[in-house]
């Protein structure tokens, strides 16, 4: 073998190499299932089933559920600062599990991060692969996350600014002043709403404000004239998923983008806009909830309702997050795989999957905390009864670090989160989200008015 060949040859193999080491970056997909056996129904879950569905029953007697809405009134805005009269009704177990997975599940998404600044997409620790595919939506929520930990832990500002700069060179784009997020194609809702939740807890606002205030614009933009949104800033080629679908996710996200960034910013014109829209969906989500329920709108619009209430007053605000989530309750497993949102005689809400676990719990928390803010006391022990299954189940899909150990590379699976019980791949927004809600679980346990 000549010696050009060979240093050709090298060449080559060192360009392999930083390329599958690069894979990550690129687009992602899906997995085989593994064998890990379904949760048990133990004594102690079955004695949280019956506490709480003892819960939801004083819920049903006070004649609560399921026809709020009805009674709503146009009430004017009044701030609300009033303190919580007590903790929310948590087991202390439940509190510090949440703490503990929280703990995990950051240092994860930390040694997620590739060397170009995305996160690893998918990843299957009992095959030790990196699963082709990725998500913009999902990566910009672990962006989120990431920035409001480096917020909080000045060590990984320089992780926040890779993945920042990341997202500019490759996704960001601008026209007329209004900024949009362009991947695949297509400039989407949900993508411009992550962009813009990031930007309201990023400790580098000041250097990107005028690009994030053209986010912020870009989400403007996709309002249309009745308060509903547009999912897509623009179509290109290939969109396969209906306007009524995405909006089931995007709608509630891009509201709670406008309103954390007025938090951040002060801005009164994202505060108004967020109201606007949220008129809408309050119409075609709790109104008229029989005709349009979809457990996957909850969450978000369970947050925006919590934050603008927390920001006007409006007593609209909590009553429709109490239709939203005592209906949210009836997918809460009881009596198979105890804690964990699915049902099987509703399959068509979707399969088990711990991201939506750690959604509806985030939702649930968000509840709870206006449960308690509101005085609806029997609501609030409903809730927390529900958090306290849905939390000791979510523990069981973490990877502990004696898990990790039988995998090729422990330390790409411990504190990560898989998709259930049958399925070991982990998945970036399993982990996010997982952050997002336990985060928010513990903190109001520390301090309610958090």
């Amino acid at each position: 073998m000549s010696f050009p060949f060979k240093v050709c040859f090298a060449l080559a193999v060192v360009v392999a190499v930083v390329l599958l080491a690069l894979s990550a970056c690129d687009d992602m997909e899906r997995r085989p299932p593994t064998t890990k056996p379904a949760n048990e129904a133990t004594p102690a879950r079955v004695e949280n089933a019956e506490a709480l569905l003892s819960a939801v029953r004083e819920v049903e007697r006070e004649g609560l559920v399921p026809g709020v809405y009805a009674r709503l009134n146009d009430v004017s805005a009044v701030h609300c600062d009033a303190d919580l009269p007590e903790p929310p009704p948590l087991k202390p177990a439940t509190i510090e599990t949440a703490r503990q997975i929280v703990a995990g599940a950051e240092g994860w998404l930390i040694a997620s991060q590739q060397p170009c600044g995305l996160f690893a997409y998918e990843y299957d620790p009992l095959r030790d692969r990196i699963v082709p595919g990725n998500n913009a939506v999902r990566q910009l929520l672990a962006s989120v996350t990431l920035a409001d930990l480096a917020a909080r832990r000045p060590d990984l500002t320089s992780a926040h600014r890779r993945n920042l700069d990341y997202m500019f060179m490759h996704w960001y784009r601008e026209r007329d002043g209004v900024g949009y997020i362009h991947y695949a194609d297509h400039a989407e809702l949900g993508s411009l709403a992550m962009a813009v939740r990031m930007f309201a807890v990023s400790p580098l606002l000041k250097e990107r404000r005028a690009e994030a205030d053209a986010l912020a614009k870009g989400i403007v933009a996709c309002l249309k004239d009745d308060g509903s949104f547009r999912p897509l800033y623009f179509e290109g080629y290939g969109w396969r998923i209906s306007d009524r679908r995405a909006l089931q996710f995007f709608s509630g996200e891009a509201i709670v983008a406008l309103v954390d960034y007025h938090l951040r910013t002060g801005d009164p014109r994202w505060l108004a806009a967020a109201r606007r829209a949220q008129e809408h969906y309050l119409q075609e989500y709790v109104a008229e909830i029989e005709q349009n329920y979809y457990p996957a709108y909850v969450p978000w619009h369970t947050q925006s309702l919590n934050k603008l209430y927390q920001a006007t007053g409006d007593q609209r605000y909590p009553k429709a997050v109490f239709v939203m989530n005592d209906r949210l309750l009836e997918l809460l497993d009881t009596t198979d795989c105890v804690g964990r949102f699915y049902r099987p005689d509703s399959p068509f809400y979707g399969g088990p999957h711990s991201s939506g676990d750690a959604v509806f719990i985030e939702s649930l928390t968000y509840a709870l905390e206006i449960a308690a803010l509101t005085g609806e006391t029997a609501r609030a022990r409903a809730y927390g009864a529900a958090l306290d299954l849905a939390v000791a189940h979510f523990a069981t899909l973490q990877y502990s670090l004696e898990e990790a150990l039988d995998f090729p590379r422990p330390w790409l699976a411990v504190g990560g989160v898989r998709s259930s019980d049958t399925r070991p791949e982990i998945r970036i927004d399993n982990t996010s989200h997982c952050i997002d809600a336990l985060g928010k679980l513990v903190r109001i346990a520390k301090n309610p008015r958090h």
